[in-house]
C-alpha cells in the first residue's frame, strides 16, 4: 500500500539559515518567502524575526494564500545577542527570558504553532548544575507564557563541544 508521506510530516526549510542574509530580521525576506511559497514541494517555512511590520503583514499573507505553514526559530535572536537561558547572572539570565517573550510575540503574530530555540553556552562540569537549574527556571517562566498564547516551544538541541557548546547536546 502506498502512503503520502504529506499525510504524516510537513517538508519544511528554515528560511533564516537559507538565506543567511535575512537572519538580522532584514534584507529580501518577503521575496525569499515569496519564492518558497511557489514551491509545490514545501509545506512549511520557519521564520525569525522580522523587524518591519510591512513585511512581516507581507509573510503573514503569502503564507497564508500559498498554504505555507510557518514555525519561528528563536535561535538568531539568542546568538545575535549574546544572551542566554541558562545564564549563572540573574540579571542576563532574565533578559534572555524577555528576548525569548518577545520571540512568542511575534511567533503568535505571524500565526505559528511552534517555536524552536537553544539552550546557552554550557558552563562546565562544576556549574553545569546551576546552569541547568537556571535553564529550569527559564522554561517554567517561558512555558507558561507560551501556553497562554497557544504556541508549543521546542528546544533545538547542539553540541556541547565544537560549535555551539550549548548546555543541552551532544
Amino acid at each position: 500500500m502506498k502512503r503520502s508521506w504529506e499525510s504524516i510530516l510537513t517538508l519544511s526549510v528554515v528560511h533564516f539559515m537559507l538565506f543567511p542574509e535575512t537572519t538580522p530580521g532584514t534584507g529580501p525576506v518577503v521575496e525569499t518567502i515569496e519564492k518558497l511559497a511557489k514551491d509545490d514541494f514545501l509545506g512549511g517555512v520557519e521564520i525569525t524575526r522580522i523587524k518591519s511590520a510591512e513585511d512581516r503583514a507581507a509573510v503573514r499573507s503569502i503564507a497564508a494564500q500559498s498554504g505555507l505553514k510557518l514555525g519561528f526559530g528563536a535561535q538568531p535572536a539568542l546568538l545575535s545577542t549574546g544572551l542566554s537561558l541558562n545564564d549563572l547572572d540573574e540579571d542576563r539570565r532574565l533578559a534572555a527570558v524577555e528576548l525569548i517573550k518577545g520571540c512568542v510575540d511575534e511567533a503568535v503574530e505571524m500565526g505559528c504553532a511552534r517555536m524552536s530555540f537553544l539552550t546557552g553556552r554550557d558552563p562546565g562540569d562544576a556549574d553545569r548544575p546551576r546552569a541547568l537549574d537556571a535553564l529550569n527556571t527559564s522554561m517554567h517562566t517561558l512555558c507558561q507564557y507560551a501556553e497562554d498564547q497557544g504556541l508549543a516551544l521546542a528546544i533545538e538541541t547542539f553540541d556541547r563541544d565544537v560549535d555551539k557548546k550549548s548546555l543541552l547536546g551532544p
